[in-house]
């Protein structure tokens, strides 16, 4: 998010000089490029964390909507420099720039929660709670090119009102498989960093509940 955020800052202050000398677009699409693949790739993989407290990163999502929409928009307005405004010409008039104004923020959202997320979890070194509830039932989804696995498990001390979903939460096919329905599960939850709780799912057989 923050690589990606630099670079449109470079963008717009930058722009006149990016275009005067011959290699300044390839170089500006390859570094854009990998300012928004690397972000993704990373948020792709904070998604599995289950958070319980994401408030504040709803919160903080919506303010970087609020930001690069604000930035998108200034982007297509007529500017002093002559140079840009003969290079935007064409995609001013053009409908489809619309398009980008309202796609790009959406990615930024994303990008803000799994900022707020990545920092919650990945840096949550303190003690967590471990707890066993049943397993009341297992579901898959063939959806695209895979299928997803969730598990339906029953309450466990926590004021938590299912945001993992009616179907629970989406766990690894590893743990999916090792889960048997009527026996307990392992459930970790963690304070979280930032102090958003999260929790983890895996296979374990308690004899007693902690």
């Amino acid at each position: 998010m923050f690589s990606t955020l630099f670079c449109l800052v470079i963008v717009y202050h930058c722009r006149t000089w990016i275009y005067r000398f011959q290699a300044g677009a390839p170089l500006l699409a390859l570094s854009f490029g990998g300012a928004l693949f690397f972000p993704m790739a990373a948020s792709l993989h904070v998604w599995e964390y289950h958070i319980i407290d994401n408030r504040i990163g709803l919160a903080l999502a919506l303010v970087a909507w609020a930001t690069s929409t604000f930035f998108m928009w200034r982007l297509f307005q007529p500017s002093r420099d002559e140079l840009w405004n003969k290079l935007m010409e064409r995609v001013r008039a053009n409908p489809s720039r619309w398009v980008a104004i309202l796609l790009v923020p959406m990615i930024w959202a994303g990008y803000g929660f799994s900022a707020f997320a990545f920092i919650d979890t990945q840096f949550d070194w303190a003690n967590s709670r471990i707890f066993f509830p049943t397993v009341v039932a297992k579901t898959e989804h063939l959806r695209g090119s895979g299928f997803h696995y969730y598990v339906t498990l029953a309450p466990w001390p926590r004021d938590y009102s299912g945001s993992a979903g009616p179907e629970g939460p989406e766990i690894p096919a590893g743990i999916y498989d090792r889960l048997e329905v009527g026996k307990r599960a392992c459930v970790i939850q963690h304070p979280g960093f930032l102090g958003a709780r999260w929790f983890g799912v895996d296979a374990c057989h308690a004899p007693a509940q902690a």
